[in-house]
């Protein structure tokens, strides 16, 4: 899958999904799902229905933006 990504300074959205929150933490979905499974790794997921979302709030810390 192919991403376009805004800087995260710039993004409106509150969460994101698995793929895209990923792309900015140059990971592959597979480990943000691991962590997500585990309970592990420095940023937890909310569930948005069935699925899972990344805060942004969280990713920006995580990153420095």
């Amino acid at each position: 899958m192919n991403i376009t990504l805004k800087p995260l300074h710039t993004e409106t959205r509150s969460v994101f999904p698995t793929e895209e929150a990923a792309a900015h933490l140059n990971r592959r979905p597979q480990t943000l799902r691991k962590w997500a499974m585990n309970g592990e790794g420095p940023i937890q997921p909310i569930k948005v229905g069935r699925r899972l979302g990344w805060p942004v709030a969280g990713l920006r810390k995580l990153v420095g933006a």
